[in-house]
């Protein structure tokens, strides 16, 4: 682990001027622009990266945090390890007795972010499957970087407006805040993410009977990472709508529906109704006497797929009343009615 405060000359109690102060002098000291030594370049490379970490609060804590654990030593003497034994057992016992039988875990490499798309459907498509094309925009490992070290993405650039010299009317510079450069992307394509966007296509399918309810998920096809050594992200695909199909089915609350218009007549002495599901299949299904207006007739095993188990579809009844009646059909009703009335 370098040591930012040694390489910066100061001390890890400095203030953020002193270290600021620090930075400005060695910068120009070692700038490879202004000292011709062999290892300038290096040295100056060294500062600037001591320097991002010193002059950032954020980071400057983890790196301090970092340093701390690493410097910290346990005395295993006797006499300390007798008074202190029940606490190494109570902090390494049940570790060691887990790991015995089982292996280091390697870091995970980096990974690249995820992708989200949404995409609407039809029950056409659930009922049949289909294949699809997918347009997306991902971020891949920018081809125009000529540098590939994950420090120095930017490189140092003379200030124009001090010229170099740091110095404004006998004030700092504040452009380069008295440093006599300023920091320029070291890839001016990508601005030194070393990612650049592109436009991607892919098919995939769809499967017959999906859940609804799950993403679909196309592995390794995401955003890349920018290091070299890393796995991309992936693509989940989100289904947002499923529209009614070409027969007439449609969902309503979770569920899949179809109206089925059914006369007054067959609700009351109740049939049969032949349904055709868009894969093909085809249900005869008994519509009892006595039916009532907009009474749901289950069909098992016809509805969507949910973890693992085919729900049940729905068949709406749309009771159908007659709007002209003929004389005969008139009289029928009449004694209906007076046999009612009669009860």
């Amino acid at each position: 682990m370098k040591d930012f405060y040694d390489i910066l000359k100061v001390s890890p109690d400095s203030s953020l001027e002193d270290i600021k102060k620090s930075y400005r002098n060695l910068s120009k000291k070692y700038h490879p622009d202004i000292n011709k030594e062999p290892n300038a370049e290096e040295i100056f490379k060294e500062i600037n990266e001591a320097y991002d970490t010193l002059s950032d609060v954020e980071k400057k804590s983890i790196y301090d945090n970092r340093r701390h654990t690493k410097n910290i030593r346990f005395d295993f003497t006797d006499g300390f390890f007798r008074k202190n034994k029940n606490m190494y057992d109570d902090m390494f016992g049940s570790w060691y007795k887990h790991n015995q039988y089982t292996e280091f875990r390697r870091k995970p490499k980096p990974k690249g972010e995820n992708i989200k798309v949404q995409l609407e459907l039809s029950l056409d498509d659930y009922y049949r499957g289909k294949k699809l094309r997918l347009q997306y925009k991902r971020n891949i490992k920018c081809k125009h970087c000529k540098d590939d070290s994950k420090n120095y993405d930017f490189v140092p650039k003379k200030c124009d407006v001090c010229v170099g010299s740091g110095f404004l009317n006998h004030n700092n510079c504040y452009i380069c805040n008295g440093v006599g450069y300023v920091k320029i992307p070291s890839c001016t394509y990508c601005k030194s993410t070393r990612l650049e966007t592109v436009t991607e296509t892919v098919d995939f399918n769809i499967k017959q009977y999906f859940d609804p309810y799950k993403k679909i998920v196309l592995k390794g096809i995401g955003h890349e990472h920018k290091d070299k050594d890393s796995e991309n992200g992936d693509v989940y695909i989100e289904i947002i709508n499923i529209s009614p199909s070409e027969l007439g089915f449609y969902v309503d609350g979770g569920s899949i529906f179809k109206a089925a218009d059914v006369t007054l007549v067959d609700c009351l002495l109740g049939t049969t109704l032949n349904v055709i599901f868009p894969d093909g299949e085809e249900r005869e299904i008994e519509i009892k006497a006595g039916t009532r207006h907009l009474e749901n007739i289950t069909i098992e095993g016809t509805g969507f797929n949910i973890d693992g188990r085919r729900y049940a579809s729905f068949l709406k009844i749309n009771q159908m009343y007659p709007l002209d009646i003929n004389d005969s059909q008139k009289e029928l009703l009449l004694k209906f009615k007076e046999i009612e009335d009669s009860k």
